[in-house]
């Protein structure tokens, strides 16, 4: 009687940690537009007075912004080299020894159970093998596995089967070494303590606030932080939120150092003419994290927002929450008009009507009082009155300095109407030259017309931009801002009225403004 005879092979996978150096980020200085400002500290030990940075240790660059030294002063230069990459067939990643054993028994270990059947599929982070009944299994999951069939040592034709890794949930890891390594020359042998620091791309954080609007308008406004982690592990890191829109003048390139044949990495770098620099649709791995070592200071332009002993791995994502405060709110109404252009209509009918509809949006305005300047991101408002805590809303926070007044929105509202025209009443025939350039000189009248049909009284804010130099009284008039426009004759005017309108009322306002056309 012929015995069948089994091969069993068993799998155990481990992560090595490396001996070699201990080289941490101490310290993370965190922008908004998704770059970073990285300090590095370790411990090397150096062989034939060199050391060399590679994989997982060599940092990534911006262009100019790479400083490396040691504390003993002995490092002389730094260069790089690039590394040619042979595969090995026998180094296989887990997936490619499931993926080159199809149609074969296998025996599979998890946490919670045992399965044995013929492995059917293998797809980015998950398993599937046929028994009694097609079966799913994280690879994560496993813990160890058998083959109860001959195992297939012959190497997989299909080479992206090979060199296609996988992390534990599904998404396919790109190769974030650029084949490049830099080596750190040094005029002796022996432990040196040396320091990195440069700016990247990789790190990157939202400010996510959450708005609930309580009795005797007052608000409690809180402000949780999204890190968007891509690109380093973080231990016991401090770290620095910036809030505030830095001048980074070469941050899309890469230091020329590391930089071989002028290629950027897709996987570290924005996309051309599109901000959403991380996708929604990923799978996170988010976790929560109370910070209790925070404080917040200013420097320059930018808020600080301090957080102590961070710990957060690559590739995932992680909410701090960042500050409470209670801050004064009311409710306001809020239009854009549409801008007003003379410069085709002044030899046809002399009249500018705008047809066009006037949004007009029910909006919160709030006073910062805290001691933090607002920045952009996310704010999600509720009613919590009556202690229902009910979702109204979701719109964008602006930048609101201390002490300010910004305004977010809530919905658009259809129970004020507001209609515009304006008309030029009079006009100057003889020519004016600007810069080469003929001109004439019109006076306009404008009128807004308000009808508010809500049954409580109102504040309306309208705001408008204006060509031309504003004249005599224009009543409840505000100009936010004026400048003349190089090669102008005009000026250019931001402007705002504040109107108090009663239940049912209608008003009207009048200004007037003067304009060069062609």
């Amino acid at each position: 009687m012929n015995k069948t005879k089994y091969i069993v092979i068993i799998i155990f996978f481990a992560l090595a940690a490396n001996s070699q150096s201990n080289i941490e980020i101490k310290k993370l200085l965190i922008f908004t537009d998704g770059n970073s400002y990285v300090v590095k500290e370790g411990i090397i030990n150096t062989s034939n007075k060199s050391f060399s940075l590679e994989k997982d240790q060599l940092p990534i660059p911006r262009f100019g912004t790479l400083f490396i030294n040691a504390s003993d002063e002995s490092l002389k230069y730094v260069s790089s080299k690039k590394i040619e990459t042979i595969e090995n067939p026998l180094n296989k990643s887990i997936n490619s020894v499931l993926s080159n054993n199809m149609g074969k028994r296998i025996e599979i270990k998890t946490n919670d159970e045992t399965f044995i059947g013929i492995i059917f599929n293998v797809i980015p982070g998950y398993l599937i093998i046929n028994s009694d009944q097609q079966t799913i299994i994280k690879i994560e999951d496993i813990l160890s596995f058998k083959f109860i069939d001959k195992l297939n040592f012959d190497v997989n034709p299909n080479p992206s089967t090979i060199k296609k890794n996988y992390d534990n949930y599904g998404r396919g890891i790109k190769d974030d070494n650029r084949n490049a390594k830099i080596i750190l020359h040094f005029d002796s042998d022996g432990r040196k303590n040396i320091h990195l620091s440069y700016l990247q791309k990789g790190i990157s954080w939202n400010p996510n606030y959450r708005l609930n609007l309580k009795d005797n308008n007052k608000a409690i406004l809180r402000l949780q932080a999204e890190i968007i982690n891509d690109i380093d592990n973080l231990k016991d890191a401090d770290v620095e939120l910036i809030v505030g829109k830095p001048n980074f003048q070469y941050h899309e390139y890469l230091t020329d150092l590391i930089d071989y044949n002028n290629t950027l990495d897709p996987f570290y770098e924005k996309p051309k003419n599109n901000s959403n620099y991380y996708s929604s649709g990923m799978m996170l791995d988010e976790v929560v994290i109370i910070s209790k070592n925070k404080a917040e200071s200013k420097f320059h332009d930018f808020q600080i927002y301090n957080l102590n002993n961070v710990n957060l791995e690559k590739n995932s994502r992680a909410l701090f929450n960042i500050f409470e405060y209670e801050i004064p709110y009311k409710h306001i109404y809020e239009c854009e008009l549409q801008t007003q252009d003379f410069n085709k209509s002044y030899n046809s009918n002399n009249i500018n009507n705008n047809d066009e509809i006037n949004i007009v949006f029910h909006s919160i305005q709030i006073e910062n009082t805290t001691n933090s300047l607002l920045g952009k991101g996310s704010v999600f408002i509720f009613d919590d009155i009556k202690k229902n805590s009910r979702p109204i809303a979701q719109s964008k926070m602006t930048f609101i300095p201390e002490s300010a007044r910004g305004t977010v929105k809530l919905t658009e509202n259809n129970e004020i109407e507001i209609s515009s025209n304006e008309k030029i009443v009079k006009r100057q025939e003889q020519e004016i030259e600007f810069w080469g350039r003929d001109y004439y000189k019109a006076e306009i009248h404008g009128t807004i017309k308000i009808i508010n049909y809500n049954k409580q009284k109102i504040e309306l804010h309208i705001n408008s931009e204006i060509n031309g130099e504003l004249k005599g009284n224009n009543a409840e008039l505000e100009v936010i801002n004026q400048k003349q426009p190089f090669h102008s004759p005009n000026y250019f005017s931001k402007v705002k009225w504040v109107i108090d309108l009663n239940a049912r009322e209608t008003k009207e306002i009048n200004y007037k403004y003067e304009v060069f056309v062609k």
